[in-house]
């Protein structure tokens, strides 16, 4: 439940910087962003999952994936908001 929450936040923040820096890019950047994005959420699912493997059948096994969505988001967080740093340049 706990690492539900918390990934729930570190996604709507993640949506958020997204949505913002869309319109600060121009059409070409906006493309590729969109294509590093949907290949960052495959990413991190794929990531997460190999996380949770190690505990396959497990009871822990949800709170991994969840604590490492919430981890991997985090760190993508970051990086979108140096992409909106840099686009207010």
């Amino acid at each position: 439940m706990c690492s539900s929450q918390e990934f729930k936040t570190a996604d709507t923040k993640l949506n958020q910087l997204y949505q913002q820096l869309l319109p600060k890019i121009n059409s070409k950047q906006k493309q590729r962003l969109t294509t590093a994005q949907r290949t960052w959420v495959k990413f991190r699912d794929e990531t997460c999952d190999y996380s949770a493997g190690h505990f396959e059948g497990g009871s822990v096994a949800p709170s991994i994936y969840g604590y490492c969505r919430a981890k991997v988001t985090k760190e993508r967080i970051k990086d979108l908001e140096g992409y909106l740093e840099q686009a207010s340049l």
